[in-house]
């Protein structure tokens, strides 16, 4: 088992090293297009703030910007969590107050901090 895993883990680095294409060339792929770039604390249910996290963005629908994020902007940097921002005509219209305050949250804390920026994009 070991070895089939070792075989095939060799297979694609080298599948990989061998891919020449240029940026022009590569696919698209779902992550394309996560270029908003925001650092924020998060609070916690307990009342914490934690953070600052990494954020990386982008809009799939006019109403809704999905996010990635992460502990840090390193390249190798694991992926926590997703979070989407939801305008609010559509989250609050949508859910009871029980699953409002179970599952969402205004970041209205997280911006009044002063703490939330948003990088790389001119003023």
């Amino acid at each position: 088992m070991k070895t089939w895993f070792f075989l095939m883990m060799t297979s694609i680095a080298t599948l990989f090293a061998s891919n020449h294409l240029n940026a022009e060339e590569q696919p698209k792929t779902p992550a394309e297009g996560y270029n908003i770039h925001v650092t924020a604390p998060h609070r916690h249910e307990d009342g914490s703030v934690h953070g600052p996290y990494h954020h990386y963005c982008k809009p799939i629908k006019p109403e809704i910007l999905q996010c990635m994020i992460f502990l840090s902007d390193d390249p190798n940097a694991e992926l926590i969590e997703i979070e989407y921002f939801i305008d609010q005509k559509l989250a609050r219209t949508s859910v009871t107050l029980e699953q409002w305050n179970k599952h969402f949250h205004d970041h209205k804390v997280e911006i009044a901090s002063g703490r939330v920026q948003v990088h790389d994009v001119p003023p």
